[in-house]
């Protein structure tokens, strides 16, 4: 504790710091408070990062009555997310915003099945930065229209978005700080909650970098496996074996994981990417060797030569033999 005239100064440790102020009447405490929230104001406005929060309690006659103003953890001291930040608040001023973040949630109205950490996981692993902004919105719409009235409801929406968020990087190998400055601030986006639409604006853009992350690392990290991959299957296309098991096992990853990461980087199916390499290994077949289009069939990997015609008529546009004669007819 510290004293000057008419001030005692206490260091309240992670709660801050309380000033307790003297006078000969109530209008002259009351004076000597303002007077120094705005001098208190002037000073930390001078460091650009640093934020405050200041609460007023009442008056009291006697130092027995601090006793229920300043209580460690007394909520009306310790609103630094309820309100904006750099300022300091009355009594009548913190009670409104108690209210307003107080306000009752009716759990009943939310969509459990849709409003949950497994939901936002969902997303996170297998949305687009396209897809962002209907995603949050619809979650919002999920939660309830009234419950999103409760600046406390929203307050515990945010938290678990980070926290989801935030395990989901670890996962991917990052952490938060991997995401712009102007995302990464919990607090700052909490203190912005006040706005539904603002916050609707926020996450949007959390989310829409979080997915910009894990694309731009699944990129790198598969481009070797997919290239591995593309190898094997040109090298054993011949093989009628050959299927996506195969080929997932050769790389190391499991056949539903491939078959996804395969269609999200190639932007073809493993089966329609083999086809193609068939195909096109049959067309060379046709034109730089008589053999018959069983045989052709055969080499690039379809025992059964009808299927292969099929095939054939459907990627090509024309059957084997068609596409034969008219290569040499026009050579």
């Amino acid at each position: 504790m510290t004293g000057r005239d008419h001030v005692l100064v206490f260091d309240r440790g992670d709660e801050g710091w309380a000033f307790i102020f003297t006078g000969e009447s109530r209008s002259e405490v009351e004076r000597r408070t303002k007077e120094c929230a705005s001098g208190l104001g002037e000073l930390v406005s001078t460091y650009r990062e640093l934020q405050y929060f200041g609460g007023v309690g009442s008056c009291v006659n006697r130092l027995g009555g601090l006793t229920a103003v300043i209580q460690p953890g007394q909520p009306r001291l310790c609103q630094p997310f309820f309100t904006e930040s750099n300022r300091v608040l009355g009594c009548s001023e913190i009670e409104e915003a108690l209210t307003a973040a107080g306000d009752k949630v009716d759990i009943h109205s939310v969509d459990g099945s849709k409003v949950n950490r497994k939901t936002l996981e969902s997303f996170l692993k297998q949305g687009t930065r396209s897809d962002v902004a209907a995603f949050v919105e619809e979650y919002f719409q999920n939660a309830g229209e009234k419950n999103c009235q409760s600046f406390m409801f929203r307050q515990y929406v945010t938290m678990d978005c980070y926290l989801c968020i935030g395990t989901f990087l670890e996962e991917l190998g990052m952490d938060m700080d991997s995401l712009p400055e102007s995302v990464r601030d919990m607090k700052a986006v909490l203190r912005d909650s006040r706005s539904m639409e603002r916050l609707k604006e926020m996450l949007t853009a959390l989310f829409q970098e979080t997915i910009g992350l894990r694309d731009g690392q699944t990129a790198g990290r598969y481009s070797q496996v997919l290239e591995e991959a593309c190898s094997f299957i040109r090298d054993n296309y011949a093989k009628e074996e050959i299927s996506l098991n195969t080929v997932a096992s050769n790389v190391n990853i499991s056949p539903s994981y491939f078959s996804s990461i395969f269609r999200q980087e190639m932007g073809v199916t493993f089966v329609e990417y083999l086809t193609g390499v068939r195909m096109e290994r049959a067309k060379e077949l046709l034109m730089c060797s008589n053999m018959k289009t069983s045989e052709v069939g055969y080499e690039v990997g379809y025992k059964d030569s009808h299927y292969f015609g099929y095939l054939f008529k459907k990627t090509v546009g024309c059957t084997p033999k068609e596409f034969r004669m008219g290569s040499r007819g026009n050579s």
